[in-house]
């Protein structure tokens, strides 16, 4: 899938409001945690405000790391 099409389905399910937290999954847990990390270093703020657009590149930023350490978990 091209990252445009990514962040348009990010857009999308932000909007209608995504998953129920009870529907979390383990890579949810992960990138919310990435994305904090992401948040408290600034990792946005060079590039742009923070708006929609900035923060849909964050959570993708935040999936690619929780992608990453649910790999690293798997013998």
């Amino acid at each position: 899938m091209a990252i445009v099409e990514k962040l348009e389905g990010l857009k999308s399910q932000a909007r209608a409001g995504a998953l129920p937290a009870s529907e979390a999954t383990m890579r949810d847990y992960f990138a919310v945690h990435a994305a904090c990390g992401l948040l408290a270093n600034g990792w946005c703020s060079e590039r742009r405000e923070y708006d929609l657009d900035g923060y849909t590149e964050v959570a993708l930023e935040a999936y690619v790391m929780a992608d990453a350490m649910l790999q690293a978990r798997r013998p």
